[in-house]
């Protein structure tokens, strides 16, 4: 589907973004990501 297609380089611009991030901002990423899996 669309997301096999997408999912991968949006998963690599995700660990990019996420390695520039300071640990309060990585703790409020993964609060976000738990909440809209919710």
């Amino acid at each position: 589907g669309e997301r096999g297609q997408g999912g991968a380089p949006k998963l690599r611009q995700l660990t990019g973004l996420a390695r520039k991030m300071d640990e309060d901002q990585l703790d409020a990423l993964v609060k976000v990501a738990q909440v809209l899996l919710r």
